[in-house]
């Protein structure tokens, strides 16, 4: 499990419906990317995810590199997890979600999102497919804790 850049903390994360959260993470090694998860609270309704590419340190402008989908959260697990394939070079990327209601998620919150150069954020989104490319307007925020699952390529 590749975690994503913010990792750093176990708080608990209230997202909002029809916002598009935005997380960097680093690849430091070619990976071939199985999966895509977060780490669940209470949660209700629906999640769509995917990755962006950088675009200069932020992802907005980035295009969207894969949309894994809309899944039914569940909110008897403790970490969920979707397939996601993709082969990534080194560099860094975006992991997203959207949310079609508010959910609790594990995630980082707004101190640890702020205590780097690569800030999590938030745009205005309605629920549905990802957009492409990342738009723009963003918020700084405490965000769900998003990583992938994926091995070297070699």
């Amino acid at each position: 499990m590749i975690e994503s850049a913010l990792q750093t903390t176990t708080a608990t994360v209230t997202t909002v419906a029809n916002r598009l959260y935005a997380i960097p993470i680093i690849i430091r090694a070619r990976m071939n990317i199985t999966q895509l998860g977060w780490r669940v609270g209470a949660a209700v309704g629906n999640v769509r995810s995917g990755i962006y590419a950088d675009n200069g340190n932020t992802p907005i402008g980035g295009a969207l590199l894969i949309d894994c989908g809309a899944v039914a959260v569940l909110p008897a697990v403790s970490k969920q997890e979707v397939a996601c394939v993709i082969t990534l070079n080194p560099g860094l990327y975006w992991l997203a979600m959207v949310n079609d209601a508010a959910n609790q998620f594990r995630g980082n919150t707004v101190a640890d999102a702020l205590g780097g150069t690569l800030n999590s954020l938030w745009v205005a989104q309605a629920y549905g497919a990802l957009p492409n490319p990342f738009p723009g307007g963003p918020n700084l925020t405490a965000v769900p804790a998003l990583y992938v699952i994926g091995t070297v390529a070699i």
